[in-house]
C-alpha cells in the first residue's frame, strides 16, 4: 500500500496508530509524508480486519491550518487510491482532509435545522468581519455615552485594540454572556497601548461586552460568521446535544492534526472532545514555528501535549530540505536560546559552501546585497527556480 520510502523516525509515527500521539516535526523534515503514509496505513489495516473502504475513509480525518497544505495531502491520498483502487475516483469524496474552518462549515451546514439557522450562510474573512466590527461599534459609539477613558490614538486604534482583543476571547471560547460574568469576578485590562484607563476598568470592560454582544448580534441576524463563531458553534453543538456529539464522534475514530503549535484553546478542546470515544489522537507540530497567534494559536499546545503522550511522543531530527552547512548555523545558534532544543541534521549526502553573514547598516544596502548575489548565482549557471529569499 505505502510506495514511498520512510526513515526510521518516520517509521516510527506512521505505525503506531492506535492511541494518542504526538510527533515534533520542524520544516523540512517530511511531517507531510509522515500524515500521509500514517492515513494509508490506518486504510491498509482497516481492509484488513474486513471494514469495507468506504467506512475506513470516512472515520479518518485529518485536520491542517491552510488550504495549501489540505490540498497537498489530499492529492497525495488520491494518488495512492488511484494505484491501488483503479476504476474507483468515486473514492476521493470519502477523504477528509480539510482545514479546520472548512470543517466547521460541514457541520454546521449539516445541522443547521438543529441550531436553527439558515444552511446557506456567509463566512467572513479576517478583513470583511472587522470592517463589520467598525462600523457596528462606531454606531454604538455614535448614541450610547463613551465611558470616561484616555486613547492617544484615534477612535479607530481604539477600535482596532478592540477587536483583537474580542478575537481573543473568541478563541478562548469566550463568550459575550461569560466576558459579562467575568467583569466584577477579576481585575480586567486591555494589553494595549493605545488605551489608557482614567477610571474604573470595569467601566472600560462593560463598553466592549457591549460592542462584542451588538457584533455577535448582526453576525446572528445576518447570518454571518467568523472564523471563531464557527468553532464556538460547533464546540457548543457538541456540549448541548450529547447525541450528535456521540455521532460525530463514532464517525471519526481516528484525528490527525497537522501544525498542532496554531490551535487555539477553543480548537484544542473542540478537537479533543471529538476524540474522547477512540482516543486515537495524532498531532504534529513545533513549537518554534508558531504562526497563527492573530487567531488565538497557542504553542502551549502541543508542549502539553507533548507531556501527557510520554514514550509515543516522536522526534524528527532528519531534514531533507538543506544542507548540513545551513542546519551547523541553526544548531548552534538555537541550542542555547531554547530549553530542549533538539538538533537537526541533513538527510543529504555532500557538502557545500559555508553560510555567509552579512550585517548590512541599513535595509537599502541590504536589497543591493541580495540583488548582486542573485546576480552573480546566475553568472555561475543557477536558475530563478533555484533560488529563494527567506524575509
Amino acid at each position: 500500500m505505502i510506495t514511498e520510502k520512510l526513515t526510521q523516525e518516520q517509521r516510527l509515527a506512521v505505525d503506531r496508530i492506535k492511541g494518542k500521539v504526538c510527533l515534533r516535526a520542524g520544516a523540512g523534515t517530511g511531517k507531510t509524508s509522515v500524515l500521509v503514509h500514517r492515513y494509508l496505513n490506518i486504510m491498509r489495516k482497516g481492509l484488513a480486519d474486513n471494514v469495507s473502504i468506504d467506512r475506513v475513509l470516512s472515520s479518518i480525518l485529518a485536520v491542517t491550518f491552510t488550504r495549501r497544505a489540505a490540498k497537498e495531502m489530499r492529492e497525495r491520498i488520491e494518488k495512492e487510491l488511484i494505484i491501488f483502487f483503479p476504476g474507483k475516483e468515486d473514492l476521493s469524496a470519502l477523504i477528509q482532509v480539510s482545514t479546520i474552518d472548512s470543517f466547521c462549515i460541514r457541520i454546521l451546514r449539516e445541522k443547521s435545522v438543529l441550531l436553527g439557522i439558515d444552511s446557506d450562510f456567509n463566512v467572513l474573512d479576517e478583513v470583511e468581519a472587522k470592517l463589520l466590527f467598525f462600523q457596528k461599534s462606531r454606531q454604538v459609539l455614535n448614541r450610547e455615552a463613551l465611558p470616561e477613558i484616555e486613547i492617544d490614538k484615534s477612535v479607530d486604534g481604539f477600535l482596532s485594540d478592540v477587536f483583537k482583543f474580542i478575537q481573543k476571547l473568541k478563541s478562548m471560547g469566550t463568550t459575550p454572556d461569560l466576558f459579562y460574568k467575568t467583569i466584577h469576578a477579576r481585575p480586567f485590562s486591555v494589553p494595549s497601548s493605545s488605551i489608557k484607563l482614567s477610571v474604573e476598568s470595569v467601566r472600560l470592560a462593560k463598553l466592549i461586552h457591549r460592542l462584542y454582544f451588538v457584533y455577535e448580534e448582526t453576525l446572528r441576524q445576518e447570518n454571518l460568521f467568523d472564523f471563531h463563531r464557527l468553532l464556538l458553534e460547533v464546540y457548543n453543538l457538541w456540549e448541548k446535544y450529547a447525541s450528535v456529539k456521540k455521532e460525530y464522534q463514532e464517525k471519526y475514530q481516528y484525528i490527525l492534526i497537522d501544525e498542532y503549535q496554531d490551535t487555539s484553546p477553543l480548537q484544542d478542546r473542540m478537537l479533543k472532545v471529538l476524540a474522547e470515544l477512540n482516543n486515537n489522537y495524532f498531532v504534529v507540530g513545533d513549537a518554534k514555528q508558531a504562526i497563527y497567534g492573530f487567531r488565538g494559536g497557542e504553542p502551549r499546545n502541543i508542549l502539553d501535549y507533548e507531556k501527557e503522550t510520554g514514550e509515543n511522543c516522536f522526534s524528527l531530527t532528519r531534514n531533507f530540505r538543506s544542507y548540513e552547512e545551513i542546519l551547523e548555523v541553526v544548531n548552534r545558534t538555537l541550542k542555547d536560546r531554547i530549553k530542549g532544543y533538539e538538533e537537526i541534521h541533513s538527510y543529504r549526502s555532500g557538502r557545500r559552501k559555508l553560510c555567509e553573514l552579512l550585517l548590512a547598516p541599513d535595509p537599502a544596502r541590504e536589497a543591493r546585497f541580495i540583488g548582486q548575489r542573485i546576480l552573480s548565482l546566475f553568472e555561475e549557471g543557477y536558475s530563478p527556480g533555484d533560488i529563494v529569499v527567506l524575509l
